[in-house]
């Protein structure tokens, strides 16, 4: 617990994958809370691309992101994660952080080959609020 609030205090560049506009969805109040918190954050989507999230445009790629990528914060299912990992490869974030229930084996070890960070099975709220459940 200790290692990732400190991995949050040193990040400053997040990008939250999968992020939605629908204020029902936990991406979308948690790339605001992260917003709120100082993090600058990059929304990326290709459903919502074009549209604006906490008032940051929401991107279509992580590739599209125009700075080192510190946390890339994924809110997809567990099947788009190979899809995923191609630009992840690209841009080499620090740290790939799956949200809660989001796991593929082989694609966290192909994220782990090339020297990126894996966080999974908790969600980046509640380690940086110090608060259990969701947002």
């Amino acid at each position: 617990m200790e290692q990732l609030k400190q991995l949050l205090a040193e990040s400053k560049v997040i990008a939250v994958y999968g992020a939605s506009t629908n204020p029902q969805r936990s991406s979308c109040r948690i790339a605001k809370y992260l917003m709120a918190k100082g993090y600058t954050v990059y929304p990326v989507s290709k459903v919502y691309a074009g549209k604006r999230l906490g008032g940051r445009e929401i991107l279509p790629s992580i590739t599209d992101v125009p700075e080192p990528i510190h946390i890339l914060d994924v809110f997809r299912r567990s099947e788009f994660l190979d899809e995923i990992s191609t630009d992840t490869l690209k841009v080499k974030p620090k740290v790939v952080w799956l949200q809660l229930g989001i796991s593929n084996p082989e694609v966290e070890q192909k994220f782990v080959d090339a020297g990126i960070q894996v966080v999974k099975d908790v969600c980046i709220y509640n380690i940086h609020s110090g608060k259990e459940g969701n947002i």
